[in-house]
């Protein structure tokens, strides 16, 4: 069971979620990697960043997705390029999450892109996405979801995903899910809050996870 950064280590004050910051305060911690998100931009840039709005971070009322870089270089620079990003993988041999926000498509062709000019191990690298589809063989892909009663675990089959990242309860349903997803041979993924830590370390369950983010 590999443990994930959930957006670096921060704290929103002095470190912002998915910087450069973040990232090298997790590389000394208790986990084995990080999971982030991706996001391409007006300018053709894919940015390391998680909401579609500068307002919780940066209290600029702005959709990112219509954006330059140069704009955004010029109000904070916390925020950081793919290419930096897959740097920092290959130079401390990482093992990353990446989470697709948008254009599925162009992002995981510019990530396969970099990763052949880094020589970045695809093994290290497991992409979330969100819609029904797996676009590229080349990688680990997990179908992401929200709600654990929206999986249907023959369909996650047929499309040849390998595994599912799902929210984390400590509830019979979520247990129930869990041992299914491993039962037909997928890896699971759950993320949740670090209170929950603690149980699943000490319970049964934590033999049928492969990675948790929190």
């Amino acid at each position: 069971m590999k443990r994930y950064a959930h957006r670096g280590c921060y704290n929103n004050i002095t470190i912002k979620e998915n910087s450069m910051k973040a990232f090298q305060a997790s590389l000394k911690s208790e986990f084995n990697g990080i999971e982030t998100d991706l996001r391409l931009i007006k300018d053709g840039n894919i940015i390391v960043y998680h909401d579609n709005n500068l307002l919780r971070l940066h209290n600029i009322d702005k959709n990112i997705d219509s954006l330059s870089y140069k704009y955004i270089r010029s109000i904070t620079h916390d925020i950081i390029l793919l290419e930096d990003l897959l740097q920092l993988v290959k130079d401390n041999d990482l093992n990353i999450i990446l989470d697709i926000k948008n254009y599925n498509y162009l992002i995981i062709e510019t990530i396969e892109f970099y990763c052949n000019l880094f020589r970045i191990n695809k093994k290290n690298i497991t992409l979330l996405v969100w819609n029904n589809k797996k676009q590229n063989n080349q990688f680990i892909t997990y179908l992401a979801v929200d709600n654990i009663y929206n999986i249907d675990i023959n369909q996650i089959k047929k499309n040849n995903f390998d595994g599912i990242c799902m929210p984390y309860k400590n509830d019979y349903n979520t247990l129930q899910q869990i041992i299914k997803i491993k039962l037909a041979k997928l890896q699971v993924n759950v993320y949740f809050k670090r209170y929950y830590l603690r149980y699943i370390e000490s319970s049964f369950i934590k033999k049928f996870i492969d990675k948790i983010t929190y």
